[in-house]
């Protein structure tokens, strides 16, 4: 059978969670499936093809079929008169996307679709205009609607995403919804070299033993209440330790920033910016406590990544993030900087507690790393097959 997967989000140089679930699932179904044939869809005018899907070319079985087109005009074809047909452009009898994005398919087709969260949709306040017009025009309910299957990342985003239906489609809905929890990398594990986590940490002006936070940084992610607890630790003397922020700026990011600049404590307050993906263990691994003061999450990679590095995690309580990280971490409630504080005291100062995180970190991480995810997916390809008509969208 012929499989259709829609891969231009991997178009990211910088990689987000969305980008990091699409690349371990991919890998993990193109390693153990010989049988089908796989078709890579992307799209770029004038771009060379990202590394990844050029690495996954090695698989016999897998090929790549790429559009010329500036991405706005195809995006507005989509939107506005359906056009092209993914799967016919592909030749396929299954499409699927990864990732929220205008698309259209024929009603020969079945349609797989992952919807990671709605915390647009909860938390619209945390949205500029550009992507509150953006998620507008994709439709997700529509798309929602018209798919034969919907993935979600954890039984919290899938209850939140139907939550936002009435009763009575929620009943009629909830058949076609399926949990596909993400894989966590299995290359990520300590760094006990101390000659390469120095040589690693060296690139970007880093010592071990600092406070760290990773991730695409938007108001969603809280930053505001680290700084502001960060800020009270230093006042009252419980740490002398730097805050490490780690990774791209997002949307709506110019408020935190003001808000370091306005510390009196940001000469210990370091932003690395982005970080290669190869670099993330080591920066794991440097690091006294991960934090992750979210307000909302349909799952969380940066604190099962830490857990993987034998970093113990302070986070958030929000969403999804208890049901993902279970007994593994201290939790706070994100509206709350000072009980964040409390939560940094407390393991600063309790080291057998801290290794006791660590020891559970480590077996609830291994669940991820060992999922079977890519084996659930191609059951589901035949559930959708064996199923109901297709929808046209």
């Amino acid at each position: 059978m012929r499989i259709g997967i829609d891969a231009r989000l991997l178009d990211a140089k910088l990689h987000s969670g969305v980008e990091e679930y699409t690349i371990n699932l991919l890998e993990s179904i193109f390693k153990q499936d010989r049988a089908n044939t796989y078709i890579l869809f992307y799209n770029a005018f004038n771009k060379e093809l990202p590394d990844f899907i050029t690495a996954m070319e090695k698989y016999p079985n897998v090929f790549v079929r790429r559009l010329f087109w500036p991405n706005k005009i195809l995006n507005f074809l989509l939107f506005l008169f359906k056009y092209p047909k993914i799967d016919r452009l592909l030749d396929v009898p299954v499409l699927f996307t990864p990732n929220l994005n205008f698309t259209a398919w024929s009603r020969a087709c079945k349609h797989l679709l992952t919807i990671h969260d709605f915390s647009f949709k909860i938390f619209p306040e945390f949205f500029d205009l550009k992507r509150k017009i953006w998620h507008w025009l994709v439709a997700p309910k529509k798309l929602i609607e018209k798919s034969d299957l919907i993935f979600t990342v954890s039984k919290t985003g899938q209850r939140d995403i139907l939550n936002f239906f009435t009763k009575t489609r929620q009943k009629v809905l909830k058949s076609k919804f399926r949990i596909l929890y993400p894989i966590v990398d299995q290359q990520l594990k300590p760094v006990q070299k101390p000659g390469k986590l120095k040589r690693v940490l060296a690139k970007y002006q880093l010592n071990p033993g600092y406070l760290l936070v990773l991730g695409t940084f938007e108001p969603r992610k809280n930053l505001g209440a680290l700084i502001t607890a960060y800020a009270y630790l230093r006042k009252k003397g419980h740490t002398h330790t730097k805050l490490v922020i780690t990774g791209k700026q997002g949307w709506l990011f110019k408020k935190t920033l003001d808000l370091i600049r306005a510390s009196k404590f940001r000469n210990s307050i370091v932003f690395t910016g982005p970080i290669h993906r190869q670099d993330r263990s080591a920066i794991y691994s440097g690091a006294k406590l991960f934090i992750f003061p979210s307000i909302y999450e349909g799952f969380g990679y940066p604190p099962l990544e830490a857990m993987a590095c034998s970093t113990p995690v302070i986070s958030s309580q929000a969403g999804s993030l208890p049901e993902i990280l279970g007994k593994s971490a201290l939790y706070f409630n994100p509206f709350f900087s000072r009980e964040l504080a409390q939560a940094i005291i407390v393991l600063q100062k309790e080291k057998a507690y801290a290794k006791l995180l660590i020891q559970a970190g480590k077996k609830r991480v291994a669940k991820f790393q060992n999922n079977k995810s890519g084996r659930k997916f191609l059951k589901f390809v035949n559930q959708a097959i064996n199923n109901r008509p297709g929808h046209a969208a």
